[in-house]
């Protein structure tokens, strides 16, 4: 929430995070709970869900 009102663009590394799977519901939580701005990768298909 922090980033967001300071209009900080915050990207994080989907293979990196523990707890969440890089499946559509996962980013679709990254998106909307924790509101970051994009998703890296180094798997072509994670990045071709968004």
């Amino acid at each position: 929430n922090d980033a967001h009102r300071r209009k900080l663009s915050v990207y994080v590394n989907v293979d990196h995070i523990d707890g969440i799977h890089a499946d559509a519901a996962g980013l679709r939580y990254l998106a909307e709970y924790l509101q970051v701005t994009g998703v890296i990768s180094t798997y072509p298909r994670i990045l071709s869900q968004g």
